[in-house]
C-alpha cells in the first residue's frame, strides 16, 4: 500500500492501543484521522501528526461518516458506561457495517490474547464474538491480540486486590508471556505502595 496519501481512521485514538497506533501510523508516513469521544481533548492527537474526529461511535450513521474517503479502519475501542461489553459491541458493529458500507478498504481489529478460547470473561468472549463478525463482514482484516497493557496494573480493581489481598488476579494461565507497555501513553502511572 502506497502510504503517501493513504488515510487510515484509527477509532479509539485517545486510548492505550489507539494512541500507540497513532504513533506508528502517523511515523510511517500514513494520514490518521482519530477518532475522539465528543467533547474531549484533542491536543494530545494533533500533537501526534493526527486529524481528531469528533464522533459519537454509537450512532450509526455518525461512524459512517467519519469512514468516508478512509482507507483502512484500525478499531482500538472500548466500551463505557454500566455494560461496557454491549456498548462495545455495539460500537464495533457500526464500525464494521460503515467499513463495509463505505468501501473501505481492510479493518484492522484490536482484539484480545485468547480471543478464540472459552475463558468466561465477558470482555475476551465479546472480542471473539466481534473477530467472527468482522471475518463474516468480507472485509480484508488483520486481528491483533495484545496481552494486558502494563498501564492496567493501576486499574482501581487490580490494586484493590494486589493491596488488600497481596494477589495480582488476572484470567490469563501463568507463565504465558502477557505483559505490554505503550511507548507513548501520555501521562505517568503514580506510585503505588505494595503491601508487604
Amino acid at each position: 500500500m502506497e502510504r503517501e496519501g493513504t488515510t487510515v481512521l484509527v477509532a479509539g485514538g485517545t486510548g492505550t492501543a489507539g494512541t500507540a497506533h497513532v504513533e506508528a501510523l502517523v511515523g510511517a508516513g500514513y494520514r490518521v484521522k482519530a477518532t475522539i469521544r465528543p467533547g474531549k481533548d484533542m491536543a494530545t492527537l494533533v500533537q501526534m501528526g493526527a486529524e481528531p474526529v469528533e464522533v459519537d461511535l454509537r450512532h450509526p450513521e455518525a461512524a459512517g461518516r467519519a469512514l468516508e474517503g478512509v482507507y483502512a479502519v484500525v478499531v482500538a475501542v472500548l466500551g463505557r458506561g454500566s455494560d461496557g461489553v454491549r456498548d462495545e459491541e455495539f460500537v464495533t458493529r457500526n464500525l464494521v457495517d460503515g467499513a463495509r458500507a463505505a468501501g473501505v478498504s481492510r479493518i484492522v481489529y484490536t482484539s484480545v490474547y485468547l480471543a478464540d478460547e472459552p475463558t468466561g470473561v465477558p470482555h475476551f468472549e465479546l472480542k471473539g464474538r466481534l473477530e467472527d463478525y468482522v471475518r463474516r463482514s468480507g472485509l480484508r482484516h488483520t486481528f491483533l491480540r495484545p496481552a494486558t497493557f502494563m498501564e492496567g496494573l493501576n486499574a482501581p480493581w487490580i490494586r484493590a486486590s494486589v493491596e488488600e489481598r497481596g494477589v495480582l488476579t488476572s484470567p490469563i494461565a501463568l507463565g504465558t508471556p502477557t505483559w505490554l507497555g505503550s511507548p507513548c501513553w501520555p501521562w505517568k502511572m503514580p506510585p503505588w505502595k505494595a503491601p508487604p
